[in-house]
């Protein structure tokens, strides 16, 4: 057995160092609670105090006592050979499906009590979250507040709105603002949200945000107030690293107070909207200080997302790269393969790859290896989508989308795949609604040109030729230059042909400007041949000029 090095842990500054593990018998070993979990060894079962339980298979439970027994220490490879597999070398295929297994535990009936992580090249450990005040008090060991651990995901509190109204009638309204932001959040299976009741014990208290992050085990806090006055109403909040105690993203909603159910709903989507890609790019931010060698395969797949989003062909590749490397790392990383998938496409989508059935075929089977590890992963089903559209298969494509949208309804870019894939399949008077939605949750994206085009192209699949030119020329702004194919042909449509010909020649001088956002087949060749003929246009008016 190889000795683990020790490592500084970057949080506590405390030594991590990880203790000789003798073979585990399961018959000898005493249960044990965390948080509202039981976990009986013996009888190979994990219960929850809600009723559910699960018998694990034998190896499962030894590798999760051998976690248990380490308390939160790193557990090498090597250590659970010997505690598990009585020294016998296995393939790290074994070893990858065991801890596959045991995550897949913590996502259900476990539901986030614990986080398997995995430390490059070096092993795993399992961290306790801090979902409710019983899962504290059991880290803690007692009923005091203790500062835990973060798990590996990045982690959010959402703190309880204040009333600013000064009128006791109105808390009902910012509790139930609060309230549904946590259940929209908790739809975002990439990070790990605290549960209502643990981040309301803070209701009536001053929030010092590092100190109240540190009780609660988490990076980020969102806090803010609700204030109302006659028929309006203002809601404010504030995204807050709980590390740094400093400010990532701040934003006011005022609204009519008429319909509070829409008014919850509105406001709810739109902060959730905006705090998903706040919180990745505080993510990429926070791994500028830390050394590649050290990326885990988290942290390979947020600082690839974080290039993805920069589109431009360098970016795209080291995005790719780095999707790569978090698989490598760890084959169970639901995020990893949808990140590849997402990148593989997106090459043909940009017109950069250079084998588009081979990128286009690997795309389709990353994205269903990550639905296979979890079904309901919403950008597994969002990059199934997308996969499946260049391919031709607009039936599975649009099933696919709507499963990513029924998974997590806020999710903008699903809103986008819905629309996309209608258009492609024939059905573009449909493809309006989910696209303006796409725009209304996330109207600060980066890609934020494509979503434009593919709504241009929307309309002029239905033949409103001015309402797609004015928002192809949106595109055009978006993208900081590129010619919009949607403009060439929506204006040739229109009669506007010298306008046409002019936006045609932009293209011909530089082709890799043009945004291909109508790459997908079409499902009907007289909506294909409908795009072709404007461009056939736009060419005859150009080639006239001589």
């Amino acid at each position: 057995m190889s000795p683990v090095d020790t490592l500084d842990d970057r949080i506590t500054g405390e030594p991590i160092v990880a203790r000789p593990l003798d073979y585990i018998e399961l018959g000898r070993e005493e249960p044990t609670k965390l948080g509202p979990l039981t976990i009986d060894p013996a009888r190979r079962l994990v219960a929850n105090t809600d009723g559910r339980e699960v018998v694990l298979e034998p190896r499962i439970m030894q590798v999760l006592v051998a976690l248990l027994r380490a308390r939160g220490r790193i557990v090498s490879r090597d250590e659970l050979q010997a505690s598990v597999w009585r020294g016998v070398v296995v393939g790290e295929d074994s070893l990858n499906r065991t801890i596959g297994q045991l995550r897949r535990l913590t996502q259900g009936l476990a539901n986030g009590v614990f986080e398997i992580e995995t430390i490059t090249k070096v092993g795993y450990r399992l961290m306790a979250t801090a979902a409710d005040a019983e899962r504290a008090e059991a880290l803690t060991g007692s009923g005091e507040r203790g500062r835990l651990t973060l798990p590996a995901r990045p982690s959010i509190a959402v703190m309880p709105l204040k009333n600013l109204s000064g009128e006791g009638d109105q808390e009902y309204l910012a509790d139930a603002i609060s309230e549904d932001i946590v259940t929209a959040l908790s739809r975002w299976r990439w990070f790990f949200v605290i549960a209502r009741h643990s981040s309301f014990a803070f209701k009536h208290e001053d929030i010092d945000p590092i100190r109240v992050g540190g009780e609660l085990g988490v990076r980020y806090l969102l806090t803010g107030g609700v204030r109302t006055s006659g028929s309006r109403v203002r809601v404010t909040v504030q995204l807050i690293d709980a590390i740094s105690g400093s400010n990532l993203w701040a934003e006011k909603f005022d609204r009519q107070l008429v319909d509070l159910f829409a008014l919850q709903d509105e406001v709810s989507e739109q902060v959730v909207a905006a705090i998903e890609p706040a919180m990745l790019l505080g993510e990429a931010r926070r791994l500028e200080r830390k050394p590649p060698a050290d990326f885990s395969a988290l942290d390979c797949f947020y600082r690839g997302m974080w290039r993805f989003n920069q589109v431009s062909t360098p970016a795209h590749e080291e995005a790719l790269a780095l999707f790569r490397e978090a698989v490598r790392l760890d084959p169970e990383l639901v995020l990893g393969h949808v990140g590849v998938s997402r990148a593989l496409y997106g090459r043909v989508l940009m017109a950069e790859s250079e084998d588009i059935a081979t990128d286009l075929s690997e795309a389709r089977a990353t994205a269903r290896t990550a639905i296979r590890l979890d079904p309901r992963e919403a950008t597994a089903h969002f990059a199934a989508s997308g996969a499946e559209l260049y391919l031709g298969a607009h039936a599975t494509a649009l099933a696919d989308a709507k499963l990513a949208l029924s998974l997590n309804p806020n999710f903008a870019y699903a809103h986008y795949r819905l629309g996309q894939v209608l258009i492609f399949a024939g059905r573009p008077e449909e493809a309006i609604a989910p696209l303006q939605r796409s725009l209304s949750l996330s109207p600060c994206d980066p890609q934020l040109w494509l979503v434009c085009e593919t709504l241009a192209l929307a309309h002029y699949q239905t033949k409103d030729y001015e309402t797609a030119a004015e928002l192809a020329r949106g595109a055009e702004r978006s993208a900081q230059g590129a010619v919009s194919a949607v403009l060439v042909a929506s204006l040739a449509r229109l009669g506007r042909l010298d306008e046409a010909a002019d936006a045609m020649a932009r293209i011909k001088d530089n082709p890799t400007g043009s945004r291909r956002t109508i790459a997908a087949p079409y499902a009907s060749a007289a909506d294909r041949d409908h795009i072709r003929h404007g461009f056939h246009l736009a060419r005859e008016a150009l080639a006239q000029r001589g």
